[in-house]
């Protein structure tokens, strides 16, 4: 099993990865501001405040735009697909 920085340092050398970057925690900056917010049952529904938690989207701190990715290796190599 490899460590959070040794997977980091390998995708570093991948050529086709521009950027990597370790996790950080952030805290919501803003408000909702529509006034019809409490009405709405679709945020709850879908627990976008929680969301909220993580990020609102934007730019990092040191001004760099936030772009997700997820790397999951829970897949199984299929024969049709290689």
């Amino acid at each position: 099993m490899h460590s959070a920085i040794q997977k980091m340092n390998s995708l570093k050398l991948n050529k086709g990865v521009k950027y990597v970057q370790n996790n950080h925690i952030a805290t919501r900056s803003v408000e909702p501001d529509d006034a019809k917010y409490e009405d709405q049952w679709a945020p709850v529904k879908i627990k976008l405040p929680d969301a909220w938690a993580y990020t609102t989207g934007g730019t990092t701190q040191d001004g760099d735009e936030i772009v997700i990715a997820v790397i999951d290796q829970g897949l199984r190599a299929q024969a049709s697909l290689t």
